[in-house]
């Protein structure tokens, strides 16, 4: 069974020593697929080096770094620009991930030379299985778009949308788990108990307030990247629009007056990140007294819906509900982002009639721009945890990449979600 693996290898400058990298691999059964040179110093050279073999990681190290002439070798973890050209991705192959021929590869002693090589090392099932590149999208149907409390088998739809458009983006494969569990500790359980099967949880559909109870008790409890879309997603598809707003309208975020209507899981998110971020004075309104209490915890100020809609110039509506923001309320100037799936708070094309400076709504602000990046450069950094530092990463990175006259770039560049994943990566 081949696995694909790269290396960094640094050379020195004598004659023959490639060739005598070469020499050994194959002599090992190696089979080279990519040999690069990616940087040089006055007493060496840097070569990537792909290859596939049968042997362990650290044995094709050993081999290398045992050849006459080689001062190092060790797992490539560089990115190059022919990685955001091509996005060919990070992750070795793994033998789930090619065309099986025969059984060879599942009988003894194939299966069981990895079998005993991840139970004495858990961490090689990283580089010997598809682990690394592997996200389980869990929801249980408590808020399916804007529709509400639908059930699980409701929200198949979108968790297989959001698994194919993963797998379209990135290198990633995603798995839709819709979960009978309504109550958090039984899906916190659940999750729980599948998370060995996986490198990352996105969690879907899971209404407030329960969803942060979720969330927290997973971080928690799992060492692997758990993001939930409606609130992290979200958060950073609006911090990027916001930003690009902010330099048409040449107001900069951070002295604009922002308004939040609707508490629940998305305005938390926004309003979580916007203050990350450093906007100066954040007001929020919501209909629950624990919303807005969450809102004063974070280091909002809770605001009656009059007077979110009289005192802020920046206005995002996440309440879920149609034709909440009248066109009275309007001022010119105005930056209004309506988030609804299937209901506008108010329609766009009015908006900018009634004077707004700029208006989008959700057919704009798709979080699909946001979590495959996110993932995707959270599991090529092996964190165990996703972070503030890399969500802001992830929204600036969203707001540099957006063209002359649009607030963020297009969801289906893979360019766009490769250069995501190199900032959330650095940002791990």
């Amino acid at each position: 069974m081949l696995l694909r693996r790269r290396i960094l290898l640094v050379t020195d400058q004598r004659r023959h020593t490639l060739e005598r990298v070469l020499e050994a691999l194959a002599e090992a059964e190696a089979e080279v697929e990519e040999l690069e040179a990616v940087g040089r110093e006055p007493r060496g050279r840097h070569w990537q080096v792909a290859v596939r073999s049968s042997a362990l990681p650290d044995e094709v190290l050993s081999i290398l770094r045992r050849v006459e002439g080689v001062r190092e070798a060790r797992p490539y973890e560089g990115v190059r620009q022919r990685d955001l050209d091509e996005d060919d991705g990070a992750f070795p192959d793994a033998p789930s991930s090619t065309t099986p021929t025969s059984l060879e590869p599942m009988r003894l002693p194939g299966v069981a030379h990895l079998v005993r090589a991840i139970a004495a090392r858990p961490s090689l099932a990283r580089d010997l299985t598809e682990l690394g590149r592997t996200v389980a999208i869990v929801g249980n149907g408590s808020a399916v778009l804007d529709l509400g409390a639908l059930g699980p088998r409701a929200s198949i739809p979108v968790l297989e949308g959001k698994a194919a458009l993963l797998g379209e983006l990135t290198p990633l494969r995603a798995v839709p788990l819709a979960v009978d569990a309504t109550r958090p500790d039984r899906l916190v359980a659940t999750i729980e108990a599948i998370a060995p099967g996986f490198g990352a949880v996105l969690l879907e559909h899971v209404a407030a307030p329960d969803c942060f109870e979720v969330e927290s008790r997973l971080d928690a409890r799992l060492r692997i990247p758990v993001l939930h879309d409606d609130r992290a997603g979200t958060g950073v598809v609006v911090l990027a629009a916001l930003l690009s707003a902010s330099r048409r309208v040449g107001r900069p975020l951070a002295r604009s007056r922002v308004g939040i209507v609707g508490m629940g899981a998305e305005g938390t998110g926004i309003a979580q990140l916007l203050l990350a971020h450093g906007v100066g004075t954040l007001w929020g309104t919501d209909v629950d007294p624990e919303a807005l209490e969450r809102l004063r915890e974070l280091g909002g100020h809770p605001e009656s819906f009059a007077g979110v809609l009289a005192t802020c110039d920046v206005l995002v509506a996440a309440n879920g509900k149609t034709a909440t923001i009248p066109l009275a309320a309007i001022r010119p100037g105005h930056v209004i982002l309506s988030l609804g799936a299937t209901t506008r708070a108010i329609e766009v094309e009015a908006a900018m009639d009634a004077g707004a400076a700029v208006a989008a709504d959700g057919t704009t602000l798709d979080t699909a721009l946001a979590y495959p990046g996110i993932l995707r450069g959270a599991l090529e950094a092996q964190a165990s945890s996703i972070t503030m530092p890399m969500l802001l990463a992830a929204a600036h990175t969203l707001a540099c990449r957006a063209p002359e006259g649009a607030l963020l770039p297009d969801p289906l560049e893979r360019r766009t979600h490769a250069e995501v994943a190199a900032a959330v990566r650095n940002a791990s």
